[in-house]
């Protein structure tokens, strides 16, 4: 089945301290006293390690770790057998950089992780079905209902889970467990890393094959013991398979994303002061307690908590200025932060523009149209003196006949007409408009009640 997620770079750097490993990482003693047991490298405290993704170019330093690893036939038979290859696949050097190029090639993802000098200390490879599936050509890659019948896992499906189908690494935990952070912190959609176990192991082979998961990786409890005969998983010894996951919650630790409070400011600027101080020496102590508290509808701050704890702050905005940015940064490919239609207006203009051809961005109408817009009516009739029904009123002192009658002028409760006898205010209703003031109201438009004009007058002929 296709995945949709698509990993075009893998880099990442981490530094090892001196510090004793977290719970749940620790290394285990060397396993020694067993034929083609590879023994633990001794890494040096401090020693820088990057994850990247896997090129051809490594085969052959791949291919010197799986000599290091499985040195001798009886270990190498071992791995013919858990990755389902034909029999003295991995007998000769030409075979065994053609298995690790196919498996960079056609995977979904392989990643190395090597040391400061550039050796290759582990490479593992990840697919979305377990070779023993895609090595048997009329079942296909749909694994789903097989693992739902074997181990009853309903958070287990194709969406959220690959299949680690090779792993080359050195004896040491810490080497394991950067892979498997740095696969998890790339592949957000990945909750779920697999591995499939061939029924029938020795207790030699387990050791030496499952030698890389014991310490991240449990195994499934099945719901059935033994395989139905003629399916896929049956490889003649009659035992059942062994499924083993390694979840992201036991790698990357889940965070709670909630809205900043001030009372955060410890944590949070405990994690800014480790990555410099100078944030502090520039905007104060509790800079991070006035941006909290700061939030509004235009500025929103978050934090991630972890064991309730803060310990990351993201402050978002939405007051950007968009013609700094444009100016900035190279933003045509999305529309310049603009609206599709008013860019789209823009892009034909240039076009038009580059032709020669007369072209004008904006109409008169566009003009007048932003200028209303722009123009809060309200915000001018705020300060005028109301009347009982909320219309303005006449100012005092105004035109003569208008102090009483203006009020009526402008309308009635229940929008009764003026009466006849009103003389001027009869003639303003007429006329749609009324003078208060040397300004003039239309008492049908209220986005139009405030008009300049010659005082003493009424719109549309002499007072």
């Amino acid at each position: 089945m296709g995945r949709r997620v698509h990993v075009k770079q893998l880099f990442i750097t981490v530094q090892f301290s001196d510090d004793p490993p977290a719970a749940g990482c620790q290394p285990r003693a060397a396993k020694g006293g067993r034929e083609g047991m590879a023994q633990p490298s001794a890494l040096p405290p401090g020693m820088t390690f990057s994850v990247r993704r896997s090129a051809q170019d490594d085969v052959d330093t791949i291919a010197a770790l799986f000599d290091r690893t499985f040195d001798n036939d009886v270990p190498t038979d071992w791995f013919t057998r858990f990755h389902a290859l034909p029999e003295g696949r991995m007998k000769t050097p030409a075979m065994k950089q053609s298995f690790f190029v196919s498996l960079i090639e056609t995977c979904f993802m392989s990643v190395t992780i090597e040391d400061d000098e550039g050796h290759i200390a582990g490479f593992v490879a990840l697919d979305d079905a377990p070779l023993q599936m895609v090595r048997n050509a009329p079942v296909g890659t749909y694994w789903e209902d097989w693992l739902q019948q074997a181990c009853d896992e309903p958070s287990i499906d194709s969406t959220n889970s690959l299949w680690l189908v090779c792993c080359l690494v050195e004896s040491e935990a810490a080497v394991m467990a950067e892979i498997l952070r740095s696969t998890f912190s790339t592949l957000t959609d990945v909750q779920n890393l697999l591995v499939y176990v061939p029924g029938g192991m020795a207790e030699d082979e387990a050791v030496q094959m499952l030698d890389p998961f014991e310490v991240h990786f449990q195994e499934l409890r099945p719901t059935r013991a033994e395989v139905p005969e003629g399916h896929w998983t049956e490889d003649g010894s009659g035992a059942r398979p062994v499924l083993m996951r390694c979840a992201r919650s036991s790698i990357v630790t889940p965070l709670n994303i909630r809205m900043a409070r001030v009372e955060d400011h410890d944590d949070l600027a405990a994690v800014f002061n480790t990555q410099s101080e100078v944030v502090t020496e520039v905007y104060g102590e509790f800079f991070i307690a006035e941006l909290v508290e700061a939030q509004n509808e235009e500025n929103k701050a978050l934090v991630a908590e972890v064991d309730g704890r803060a310990k990351g702050l993201m402050c978002l905005t939405s007051d950007v200025d968009i013609n700094v940015l444009a100016q900035c940064f190279e933003l045509d490919a999305y529309d310049n932060l603009l609206k599709p239609g008013y860019m789209r207006r823009v892009r034909e203009h240039a076009e038009a523009f580059q032709r020669g051809e007369a072209a004008y961005l904006c109409e008169t109408g566009d003009y007048l149209q932003a200028a209303l817009s722009s123009f809060d009516v309200e915000a001018v009739l705020d300060p005028l003196p109301r009347a009982e029904d909320g219309w303005p009123a006449a100012r005092p002192g105004g035109d003569a006949g208008l102090d009483a009658a203006g009020v009526r002028r402008r309308g009635r409760p229940g929008g009764a007409r003026p009466r006849p006898d009103d003389d001027d205010a009869h003639v303003a209703g007429k006329l749609g408009r009324a003078d208060v003031g040397g300004k003039f109201y239309n008492r049908h438009d209220k986005a139009d009640r405030l008009r300049a004009d010659v005082p003493g007058t009424i719109h549309g002929g002499a007072a």
